[in-house]
This record gives C-alpha cells, structure tokens and sequence, in this order.
C-alpha cells in the first residue's frame, strides 16, 4: 500500500513535469478525492489545449508526464522502477492507450512502438535524474506534506526555485 509520502513524490513529479512541459496546473492535493484516488493533480489536457504544440513531441512529452509519477515514487523508496511499479497503474494504462492510438495505429509495428516506449522511460529517467529536478520534486513534494493542499502559486514558486537552484 502507498503511504501519504509516496503519494506526495508521485504528484510530484507529474507537477514538476507538467510545469517544464508548459501544461496548465489547475489543483494539486494530497486530500484524497475518495478510496482509489489518494492523492491527485489536475492539469488540463494538453492534448486538447490548442495553446499547446501538437504532434508526435506532445504525444511523447505526456508519455513522459504520465510515466514520471511512478518512477519519482520508486526513486525516492529506492526502488527499481518497472511498468508494474505500484501506484502507476493508471498512469501506465493511459500510456498505453497513447501508444496504441497514436502509433500502432498508424501501421508501426509492435517492435517499433516498444522501441519508442523504450525510449521515453530512458528520456523520463534522465530528466528524473537531473539534479535540479529531483530537488523540485523533493521540495514539492515535502511542502505538500506540510499543507496537504498548496496553490498553484506557491507549487508554482517552489518548482520555479528548485529549478533556478535557489530550493527551499
């Protein structure tokens, strides 16, 4: 079972993301919403948000938005991420869903969309594994288990400072 804590690195790093990405950040909260849902981020869509590129790039930036939620959980227990990591479960559907709908599709075979996933989890470990990025992630992450429920604006600050090198 997840603690409160590995809830707060997964929200985290989806947030951290979503800020690098230039998605839209509506809530992020630690409160759950109910049984299932222990904590969450809101962000609008950015595959329907027409202030957004499009294409292949934005495909693969939410690939990687979805993908890190997990793996900044299981870096912070120390643990070996795998598409079966605990708390990803949805996230990694949704991935699929994108592979699936965006590539296999459009005639790449399973080889090739394998090799496209393959690539996007060494890409979402190197940006996890970014000095600057882990501290955004770990100062989001232990200010949200503080207040439980930020504002935008203050996620927004400790992201943008962690990012600049100036942390909390």
């Amino acid at each position: 079972m997840l603690t409160k804590k590995d809830n707060a690195y997964h929200e985290s790093g989806h947030a951290v993301t979503a800020y690098l990405y230039g998605f839209t950040i509506n809530k992020i909260s630690l409160v759950p919403l109910d049984k299932n849902k222990l904590a969450y981020i809101e962000i609008e869509n950015p595959l329907y948000n027409s202030n957004i590129e499009s294409g292949e790039e934005l495909i693969k930036k939410t690939i990687i938005h979805n993908l890190i939620g997990s793996m900044a959980k299981d870096k912070y227990i120390n643990q070996e991420w795998s598409l079966d990591s605990l708390g990803g479960e949805n996230d990694i559907k949704f991935v699929m869903w994108l592979l699936e709908n965006n590539y296999t599709v459009n005639g790449y075979s399973p080889e090739e969309v394998k090799q496209i996933l393959d690539n996007l989890i060494l890409q979402t470990k190197k940006l996890l594994n970014q000095v600057n990025i882990w501290k955004a992630i770990e100062d989001l992450a232990n200010a949200m288990l503080e207040k439980n429920n930020l504002t935008i604006k203050e996620a927004l600050s400790i992201i943008k400072n962690a990012i600049k090198g100036r942390g909390a």
